[in-house]
């Protein structure tokens, strides 16, 4: 779902958290057009990812709005094992 603000396309997208440390190749389907964007490694979720150029023109100033997306965190719908914390905790023990 979008929201437009100007020429702007404003939407959301839940990431999960190896995508946000090793990048993602992502797509988003905007009306009949399908746009694939690179979010990049290491991103700060906490600022808008902005895919310039791709929102609604504005004939008058001949210039096009951006897609902004504000992500967010997608965690796992069950609680994890011990077994898999465990292994969580010792992969963050390894990088952080």
């Amino acid at each position: 779902m979008f929201q437009r603000n100007n020429n702007d396309l404003i939407t959301s997208l839940k990431v999960k958290p190896s995508e946000l440390i090793c990048g993602i190749k992502k797509e988003i389907k905007i009306f009949n057009d399908t746009i694939t964007f690179e979010i990049p490694a290491m991103y700060d979720m906490f600022k808008p990812f902005i895919i310039p150029n791709k929102g609604f023109m504005n004939y008058q100033t001949n210039q096009k709005g951006n897609i902004i997306i504000y992500l967010g965190l997608l965690l796992p719908e069950q609680q994890l094992s011990e077994e898999n914390k465990q292994k969580l905790l010792e992969i963050e023990q390894t990088i952080y």
